[in-house]
């Protein structure tokens, strides 16, 4: 199995922390934390990971959106605290955000069963 890179994008360090040791200890992946826009633009350069979470007030998001940047082919997710939702950007499903979801997005397996 290779190792994924994944990027955490949170302005909440006790959620992105956590998150990173989540999605570590699922093994398989190298995560990278950025607490703003400008940071993970900075590391999607540098680290083009194959995923990127997002943690956002809500799930409101312009598909144009400059982390859907196409030079670095990345899968979007995006969490949702306010409607616990979860959309998966690549895929552009919307499903329940549980940490079954996230981690399945990350395996990069079929959540259309999950619903």
């Amino acid at each position: 199995m290779s190792v994924r890179r994944v990027l955490v994008l949170s302005e909440q360090p006790v959620v992105s922390q956590g998150l990173k040791l989540i999605i570590e200890n699922e093994g398989s992946a190298e995560v990278a934390i950025a607490p703003d826009e400008a940071t993970a633009a900075s590391l999607i350069s540098k680290l083009t990971p194959s995923i990127i979470v997002v943690d956002r007030e809500d799930t409101a998001m312009d598909i144009d959106h400059p982390l859907l940047n196409e030079e670095y082919p990345s899968k979007l997710v995006i969490l949702s605290p306010n409607d616990d939702r979860m959309i998966v950007y690549s895929r552009q499903d919307v499903h329940e955000a549980t940490l079954e979801n996230l981690l399945g997005a990350i395996r990069e397996e079929d959540l259309s069963k999950s619903d």
